[in-house]
């Protein structure tokens, strides 16, 4: 087995927060649907539960769905592993199986950085890496602290195997 150049694992700090205001907010309006339906159930009058059982069921709704996507989301961020080779880039998810996703230098065409506002607090981002085959997903390098310094040191990677091909 090859040794990799650089080795990056997401920082799962800079994925925690904007993941849970954004859960948060979407899943405040599932629960406001799911609590309009109880007060639905009184005028039917099925279901005879109390105003204040109703608030608990609300709230427990609201915590199981915004706190289930990231919880998800860390898990598969915290056995992700970004390895960087000679002639290319490995990206390898390993929880109960392994996922492997290779991409070769001379395929990348482009490399872009995104840096939201949170992001910048925590000198973080994620970095987009553009292929020449349309056939292919980009690759995206999510959470990666230092993105500018990182993104240099793969144009270097890049440009050092182009260069002795």
């Amino acid at each position: 087995m090859q040794k990799s150049i650089i080795k990056l694992k997401p920082s799962l700090i800079n994925a925690i927060i904007p993941l849970a205001i954004s859960n948060l907010v979407s899943s405040l309006m599932l629960s406001l649907l799911f609590l309009s339906s109880l007060f639905l159930v009184d005028f039917i009058e099925i279901f005879e539960i109390e105003l204040n059982s109703k608030i608990i069921y609300f709230f427990v709704f609201w915590f199981v769905f915004s706190l289930s996507p990231i919880i998800i989301k860390i898990i598969i961020l915290a056995n992700t592993t970004y390895s960087f080779f000679d002639n290319h880039l490995l990206r390898e998810f390993k929880l109960f199986k392994i996922k492997r996703h290779s991409l070769p230098y001379l395929q990348i065409t482009n490399i872009s950085v995104k840096v939201s506002l949170w992001d910048r607090f925590c000198k973080a981002g994620n970095i987009i890496l553009y292929t020449a085959e349309d056939v292919g997903p980009n690759l995206v390098l999510h959470y990666i602290k230092e993105p500018g310094k990182i993104e240099e040191k793969i144009y270097e990677l890049v440009n050092k195997y182009k260069s002795h091909r």
